[in-house]
């Protein structure tokens, strides 16, 4: 399978996606939930349904769990976890390869893209469920520009919860297909707003002042 094509081209051309933030100044807890996430396996490689952007019911957009915004026109992911191998017909937990992708478009131009680490595969065979856990860390940020005027940091964790729904087929040992439906999940720090990253830096100043000088962030 070849890696799906990322949601990238357009954002690029309108100029208006921004890399990854290194500012070490923290604010609130971003959580973006997404529905109506669809998969496939061909037996190597687990990607959005059809190998191509796959839309998507909606996107919930959550700050320290408050509801900032909700998204329906226009919303799409794009999944591709490379090297998914054997995983047990009876049910098994397998770790992927390196270099997978998960993008998500808000609609119009607003896009985050994310680099994948290998990703731990959880498959349970009893419920037809087939889950995917990732570590703390999980992603890089590759580029966003996100709706809602929010930009975050790294680390990004990033979980799908899904159930197997069509093409469920096996060699008698292992699962060489499955086409599945369900929910994604992004967690990341939020990096403050301008005006409240200076105002921030402008107590600093005062509270340093006539003592000490402290290094900046």
């Amino acid at each position: 399978m070849n890696a799906p094509q990322r949601l990238i081209t357009c954002s690029l051309l309108a100029g208006t996606l921004l890399p990854a933030c290194s500012t070490t100044s923290l604010a609130g807890i971003i959580e973006i939930n997404l529905s109506g996430v669809n998969i496939e396996y061909d037996g190597t490689d687990i990607f959005s349904l059809g190998g191509a952007a796959d839309p998507l019911a909606t996107i919930d957009v959550f700050e320290d769990g408050g509801l900032i915004g909700s998204l329906t026109t226009g919303v799409a992911a794009s999944v591709f976890i490379p090297d998914v191998f054997d995983i047990d017909a009876g049910g098994d937990t397998v770790t992927s390869g390196a270099g997978g992708f998960f993008d998500v478009g808000f609609g119009g131009f607003d896009t985050l893209l994310l680099n994948l680490n290998p990703v731990t595969v959880i498959y349970v065979e009893a419920s037809g469920t087939v889950q995917f856990a990732f570590g703390a860390a999980s992603a890089s940020i590759f580029a966003q520009a996100l709706p809602f005027g929010i930009e975050i940091t790294e680390p990004v964790s990033v979980s799908f919860s899904t159930q197997v729904n069509n093409g469920l087929a096996d060699d008698g040992q292992f699962i060489t297909a499955f086409e599945a439906s369900g929910t994604g999940e992004i967690f990341a720090v939020r990096v403050p707003e301008p005006a409240t990253a200076g105002l921030l830096g402008l107590v600093l100043g005062l509270g340093a002042t006539g003592g000490v000088r402290r290094r900046r962030l």
